[in-house]
C-alpha cells in the first residue's frame, strides 16, 4: 500500500471509529436509536474499492460488537436480490466503497425500502462522488480547490490539448468518480499525461486532470451527529 493510499485509509478508520462513537450514542440517518436494534454492516461490493470496503467493514463490525450492539456483518459481492438480503435488519450500516454503494444508488434503494441507515443521503452522496460536480458546488461556495479540465472519455485528444493548454505541469490525474485513491496518477508532461489519461479513461470513463498544488497535505473530516456538524481532528 502507497504512503497516500496509507494515509487515506489511517484517516478512513479514524473516522468509522467517531461514526461507530455517535452511532451508540444513538444518531443515525433518519432514525434515533433508543435502544438496541438489529444493525447490519454492509461491505464489499464489485467496485475497484471492494478490499478496502471489507476491511473497514470488519473493523466496524468488531467495534460495535464490543459496544454489545445486535448487530451482523453483510459481505456483499453485487446487488442481486439485496432487498431480500436486508429484510431482517433494522437499520443498515453502508460501507460499501466506490460504485452503487457510495454514489447515492444505495442509498436511494434503502429509502425506497424505508431502512435507517448511516450516512449521507442519495443526493450527497451522488455529488460527493462525482468530482467534478463536487469543485463545481465549491466553487458556487467560494471555496478553492485545485484548477482542473474534464476529459470525457469519448473526446480524449481534444480535451487533453485543453488541459496542456490550461494547466501547467505536473499534473494530478484521477477518475471522476473513483475513490480510496483509485487509479490516481502523477504526470511530469505531455507524453505521461497522455498515457495517464489513456489509462483512466479506458478503465473507468471520464479523467479529472487538475494541477498539482504542493505543500502539507491535511485532512479534517465532518460527520453529523444529530445535534449538528462535528469537526474531526485534522491529520497530515
Amino acid at each position: 500500500m502507497s504512503q497516500a493510499r496509507q494515509k487515506w485509509y489511517g484517516h478512513r478508520c479514524l473516522c468509522l471509529r467517531k461514526l461507530v462513537e455517535c452511532f451508540t450514542l444513538g444518531y443515525h440517518h433518519g432514525m434515533g436509536v433508543k435502544g438496541k436494534k438489529s444493525i447490519v454492516v454492509l461491505c464489499g461490493g464489485d467496485s475497484p474499492e471492494r478490499e478496502v470496503s471489507l476491511r473497514s467493514g470488519r473493523g466496524v463490525y468488531s467495534a460495535l460488537l464490543e459496544r454489545g450492539w445486535d448487530v451482523e456483518l453483510l459481505e456483499i459481492e453485487g446487488y442481486d436480490g439485496l432487498p431480500k438480503k436486508l429484510a431482517p435488519y433494522h437499520v443498515v450500516f453502508d460501507i460499501i466503497h466506490g460504485g452503487p454503494g457510495e454514489d447515492g444508488t444505495l442509498q436511494l434503494l434503502l429509502d425506497l425500502l424505508g431502512k435507517p441507515y448511516v450516512g449521507s443521503g442519495p443526493l450527497a452522496s451522488a455529488l460527493a462522488m462525482d468530482k467534478y460536480e463536487a469543485k463545481r458546488l465549491f466553487a458556487a461556495k467560494g471555496i478553492p480547490s485545485p484548477r482542473c479540465v474534464l476529459i470525457e472519455a469519448d473526446r480524449v485528444s481534444e480535451a487533453l490539448e485543453r488541459a496542456l493548454t490550461d494547466l501547467d505541469p505536473p499534473f494530478v490525474v484521477k477518475p471522476r468518480a473513483q475513490g480510496s485513491s483509485v487509479a490516481l496518477h502523477f504526470a511530469k508532461d505531455r507524453d505521461e499525461l497522455a498515457e495517464a489519461v489513456g489509462e483512466v479513461a479506458a478503465g473507468y470513463g471520464d479523467v479529472l486532470v487538475e494541477e498539482f498544488i504542493p505543500g502539507r497535505e491535511l485532512t479534517a473530516g465532518l460527520l453529523e451527529d444529530g445535534q449538528g456538524p462535528m469537526v474531526l481532528p485534522i491529520l497530515e
